[in-house]
């Protein structure tokens, strides 16, 4: 696709490049006449330049009763072809490419969009068939089929896990800035990441109808729907070319009734007026400015589908934000650490740090980066083990060290107490994700110290909670709290809009509404929409 348009791009400009060099050869009497004739290469330039612009047009106004911009540039051009100004019929035409040649260049920018969503589908996929694993090309995948997907490799197929245990990242179909943990049963979706584990998935829709197809039809409509861009021409040639017509009959009326002259000096008087009258500059101005604003968006990273979404900015009265990576950052972060009564953040933090230290895990490489921002030391840890989409195992200065979901601690622990557990509904109720933290000591915990509680290190949590009991030999350390960074300046953009007069600023995202709720609150939009599908 990239290369169809690459190439059209170039034979046009190469087009564009001959008529102009054409006409240069002929101003400079270098290339006047065509060889054996008296044909003027003028006439043959504006012939073979402008036939597909006097043919839409004609085409516009007899079939469809519509009249355009090109309309008054091909009565210009065809006026002064009649009364044998070549030249000046050439030069309108050769100005009507260039403008034609920046709307196709707008138009055609609008294409990496849907590039990148290709790029996110496999052509191949592993599938495992009569216990064998096999390598076939992605239109060979059959529903029901086992599809294995090893880690760091993209999904191919929409499906459910049948086998195995991963981290998957969601963020190109939901915008999820943290990988959701899956499992047997669970729905995993093509152009996702597989970032851990090894999983087998049961096919249920390949192709066109997978979640991310869906997307690529969504945007191949969207671009079907989209017009030309529009020109500022356009706009009023309605009213333009009669009137345009009117004056050109009165200067004829004028100068042949009123003033006497010949009627080749009236025909030239005519046609002046219609060429000097033609609209070629508002004919570039709307293309010109849509090219320069496309490039200055791409600078700043914004994709546009087109010229004709520009242009409706100027009536915009709501703005619809995603959340991940465009008000947030889309990189999860330590937002802050709740210790137990007998430790303090930092010595949480860098246990923490010193057990996950081994892993790839994009929480483990928060926290981690965490205790070094704070210029902790991380000691060395031994025996590590991960458990997919679960949580680690490791010994830290002789203690065997639990890093994890609130499952995987629970399964070490037996279970958790009441306190702990309220405390990590609380937090999920405000959008965090929350990483537990606990020790196993050899020896018995001493029954002075059999209880303790987590403190209160954010404002938001205000109610006391329950002391943990310590019925294993594993006690919890304390919680990190894990979310998805702001971005610098969100909140003031928010605020600007407002000011400018946009009356709805809305936060739209894949994540939980928990998420969503506490991202909105914190930037101060008017209203969020939480796990939405691309579609």
């Amino acid at each position: 696709m990239a290369d169809e348009h690459e190439k059209l791009n170039w034979r046009e400009i190469a087009f564009i490049a001959a008529v102009g060099v054409g006409i240069l050869l002929n101003v400079l009497g270098v290339f006047k006449t065509l060889p054996g004739t008296n044909l003027d290469t003028a006439v043959l330039l504006t012939v073979i330049g402008g036939w597909r612009i006097f043919y839409e047009s004609l085409s516009e106004l007899i079939l469809h009763r519509r009249i355009g911009a090109d309309l008054a540039v091909s009565i210009a051009a065809i006026a002064a072809l009649l009364i044998g100004e070549y030249l000046a019929a050439a030069e309108v035409i050769f100005i009507m490419l260039i403008g034609g040649a920046l709307e196709h260049y707008a138009v055609a920018k609008t294409h990496s969009a849907l590039e990148k969503l290709l790029e996110l589908a496999p052509k191949t996929a592993r599938i495992k068939r009569n216990g064998e694993e096999q390598e076939v090309a992605i239109d060979q995948v059959q529903v029901g089929d086992i599809v294995v997907v090893r880690p760091g490799e993209r999904i191919p197929v929409d499906g459910v896990v049948v086998a195995g245990r991963s981290s998957v990242n969601q963020a190109p179909l939901t915008g999820e800035s943290i990988p959701v943990d899956k499992t047997v049963g669970d729905e995993v979706f093509a152009g996702t990441l597989n970032e851990l584990g090894v999983l087998e998935i049961r096919t249920s829709h390949i192709g066109s109808e997978t979640k991310l197809g869906q997307i690529v039809q969504l945007v191949h409509e969207a671009q079907e729907r989209k017009g030309k861009v529009q020109r500022l021409a356009d706009k009023y040639a309605e009213w333009f070319v009669p009137i345009l017509l009117l004056v050109g009959g009165l200067t004829f009326a004028f100068s042949q009734f009123g003033l006497g002259l010949e009627i080749q000096q009236t025909l030239l008087r005519v046609v002046s007026v219609l060429v000097v009258a033609c609209p070629c500059a508002m004919v570039l101005a709307t293309p010109t400015a849509v090219v320069a604003s496309l490039g200055r968006l791409a600078k700043s990273g914004i994709l546009a589908k087109g010229g004709i979404y520009i242009e409706q900015l100027a009536e915009v009265d709501c703005v619809a934000f995603d959340k991940t990576g465009t008000l947030t950052e889309g990189k999860p972060k330590v937002q802050f650490v709740l210790p137990s009564d007998n430790h303090t953040a930092d010595e949480v933090l860098q246990i923490a740090a010193a057990a996950e230290q081994s892993s790839e895990h994009v929480f483990a490489k928060a926290i981690v980066e965490e205790a070094k921002k704070r210029n902790l030391s991380i000691p060395d840890a031994t025996d590590f083990q991960a458990v997919l989409g679960m949580g680690v195992k490791a010994v830290v200065n002789g203690e065997t060290v639990l890093v994890g979901s609130k499952s995987f601690i629970a399964e070490q622990i037996s279970e958790l107490d009441e306190g702990t557990l309220q405390r990590l509904d609380e937090l999920a109720l405000q959008g965090f994700t929350s990483i537990l933290i606990a020790v196993s000591k050899d020896q018995t915990p001493n029954p002075a110290h059999s209880t303790s509680h987590l403190a209160h290190s954010t404002p938001n949590i205000t109610h006391q909670t329950p002391h943990i009991a310590h019925s294993t030999p594993h006690h919890i350390l304390g919680i990190i709290a894990i979310a998805d960074q702001l971005r610098n300046g969100a909140r003031e953009t928010v605020r600007q809009l407002k000011a400018m007069g946009i009356k709805k600023v809305v936060l739209l995202t894949g994540d939980n509404a928990a998420m969503a709720k506490r991202i909105a609150e914190q930037v101060g939009v008017d209203e969020f929409q939480a796990e939405l599908l691309p579609q």
